[in-house]
């Protein structure tokens, strides 16, 4: 669902980006009509529920923990990067 100020993330593993390709991207049928990719049916996500021109993805050769080099170079990093640490600091302290 798109909301105003609202940002959803998806972390995971894959190979390259082809493959990330092959699993995020919509794909059309002969009408022009778009196809709902895997990712989307995974996640049970509706066609009308996403804007797929906001969507951004990347794959890194090298893992890490550190959110804010996972999101560097995202739009609007300089927003989404402090919000998501204080909420990722937020849920250590309290789990701890």
């Amino acid at each position: 669902m798109e909301k105003q100020g609202w940002v959803s993330i998806w972390l995971g593993n894959i190979n390259d980006e082809d493959s990330i390709g092959e699993y995020v991207d919509l794909t059309y049928d002969e009408d022009g009509e778009s196809i709902p990719s895997q990712f989307f049916i995974d996640f049970n996500i509706g066609m009308a529920e996403t804007d797929e021109d906001t969507i951004e993805k990347a794959v890194y050769t090298s893992s890490s923990r550190d959110i804010s080099a996972l999101l560097e170079g995202c739009s609007y990093e300089e927003i989404v990067i402090p919000k998501v640490q204080k909420s990722i600091n937020l849920k250590k302290h309290i789990m701890q």
